[in-house]
């Protein structure tokens, strides 16, 4: 006969979560009457760690140390390289790879430090620069700096200070473009006026529109598009043009069919001819707006623009558009009548909703605020302030199970009350 203490398989519960990664596995597969994989698994499956205390070194584990790297002997042991390292260093076995040779410091070379840079004391001592700057740091000897060696200003350089820009002296001068300028600053002297050179005199302009501009560019020595966009601006058509312009009787023929019975007619395309349609403003053809008369008008806000659509034959945004423009306020829904509210809960909010002429969402909206049950008699649970102090203690599908609710309804409940979803405790060795 199976155990009646037995709870392989059911739910946990929260004073057993709370023990895991606190006890002992075997202690807490004991005490709650399952098995020690059903306490690992869980444990694994959350992700909490089990502290273990510190194992003692077996002889096996011993004759490890030093035949391989200390990361591979942690690795193989599962123990942490520091205890793996100070393990080997106690028992003084050699690493599996000696460390590289140190070159002690000699009294000589520790008094160079500080008289030369860390750079050139380096090359000479032969050695990194991280190395005589860390050794240098630990001594806390002050390191040497050399000022840069400044080129003074003679006076022929300063009077050619605001004659140029500073771009064109960086070449005359030797110097960077920042020195000349912070120099011109400092002794007040204003920068030389820029002289705009004009790109396009008058025999180039000239050239514009007597060949194709990828030709005028190469020409010239300027990008095509430099050149199409100038040209454009001075109102130069293409040499090469291939539009055609449009004829009178081309013009009348827009409007009196469709784009692309015209665009074949006069051996265009349905976009040129679409195009010059709204450049000269001809209405599209068949596109005749039927004019709104007194009746359709006084319709207007007696009933909802939706119910107008079928009766009026417009769109929904041409009746709200003219509604709008005539300033006629919208049709309100009606209030609810005694007979009305007698329909609420004795069918469902869909067929109500059909028969009262009114949407789904009305009715539903209705019938809570009356405190009607839907039909069929579905209660919905209240949450009650004892379930509400457990949201966030537990996951939501265990606390779903316990109170017999949906997962949904949880989650919803939790998201409204603004309590974050339960998340496992971490603890570290």
């Amino acid at each position: 006969m199976p155990d009646k203490k037995s709870r392989r398989g059911k739910p946990w519960t929260f004073a057993e979560l709370k023990q895991l990664g606190k006890t002992p596995d075997s202690g807490l597969a004991r005490r709650s009457g399952r098995t020690i994989r059903e306490v690992v698994a869980e444990r694994q499956r959350r992700r909490i760690k089990l502290p273990l205390p510190p194992r003692r070194w077996t002889a096996s584990e011993l004759k490890l140390l030093g035949r391989f790297s200390d990361a591979e002997v942690a690795r193989r042991l599962r123990r942490p390289i520091s205890l793996v390292n100070r393990q080997r260093r106690d028992l003084k076995i050699p690493p599996l790879k000696p460390a590289a040779k140190r070159h002690t410091w000699t009294d000589a070379q520790v008094a160079l430090l500080g008289k030369y840079t860390d750079k050139e004391l380096a090359r000479r001592l032969k050695r990194s620069r991280g190395s005589v700057f860390a050794h240098r740091r630990r001594l806390r000897i002050p390191a040497l700096y050399r000022s840069p060696v400044t080129q003074r200003w003679t006076p022929e350089e300063v009077a050619l200070l605001g004659t140029l820009p500073d771009e064109q002296l960086v070449s005359a001068l030797k110097r960077h473009r920042h020195t000349i300028q912070s120099k011109r600053c400092e002794l007040g002297i204003p920068a030389a006026p820029r002289v705009k050179i004009n790109a396009w005199p008058p025999e180039k302009i000239k050239l514009l529109g007597t060949a194709p501009d990828k030709v005028i560019a190469r020409k010239l020595g300027l990008s095509t598009h430099t050149v199409s966009h100038h040209r454009c601006m001075l109102g130069i058509p293409k040499p090469d043009a291939k539009l055609t312009p449009w004829t009178p009787a081309e013009d009348r023929l827009l409007g009196t069919m469709t784009d692309a019975a015209v665009a074949k007619i006069v051996g265009r395309t349905q976009l040129a001819a679409q195009a010059r349609r709204g450049q000269i403003g001809v209405r599209r053809f068949g596109q005749d707006l039927r004019p709104w008369t007194e009746q359709e008008e006084s319709l207007l806000g007696t009933v909802p623009d939706k119910e107008l659509v079928p009766r009026l034959k417009r769109s929904y945004e041409a009746i709200a558009f003219r509604r709008q423009s005539l300033r006629i306020p919208p049709c309100r829904p009606q209030a609810w009548l005694p007979a009305e509210d007698a329909l609420l809960g004795m069918r469902s909010d869909e067929e109500v909703a059909r028969v009262l002429g009114r949407t789904k969402v009305a009715v539903r909206a209705r019938r809570c605020d009356l405190g009607i049950l839907n039909y069929g008699g579905v209660v919905h649970q209240r949450w009650p302030s004892a379930h509400e102090r457990l949201l966030g203690t537990m996951p939501d599908a265990e606390l779903a199970q316990r109170l017999k609710r949906t997962l949904n309804s949880v989650k919803l409940r939790r998201t409204r009350r603004h309590i974050p979803a339960w998340r496992p405790q971490f603890t570290g060795t």
